[in-house]
């Protein structure tokens, strides 16, 4: 069975270190941007099944993703969950 992709944006480094370890644990392929540009970037060049997305970051946040010109081509093929808007939601 093929490993299932999941791309997690967020600004806070102890969110996705959460997201990383707990997401491989459970046997998913998990990559990190820590800002919307990186995100789109890493997403253009290999969709993900799974978006997880912080809805409040620098250069865009969850808006500025779903919303982009790259990105939007794209979203249709995969799913889309937003994370915590304020430090400390996790």
């Amino acid at each position: 069975m093929e490993q299932l992709k999941i791309l997690a944006a967020d600004d806070d480094p102890g969110a996705l270190l959460f997201y990383k370890s707990l997401l491989t644990e459970a046997g998913y392929l998990v990559e990190t941007a820590v800002e919307a540009t990186a995100a789109i970037i890493l997403f253009k060049e290999s969709p993900s099944d799974l978006l997880i997305l912080d809805v409040d970051m620098p250069s865009g946040g969850e808006a500025g993703i779903r919303y982009s010109p790259r990105y939007y081509p794209k979203r249709s093929s995969g799913r889309v969950c937003y994370g915590p808007a304020r430090k400390g939601g996790l």
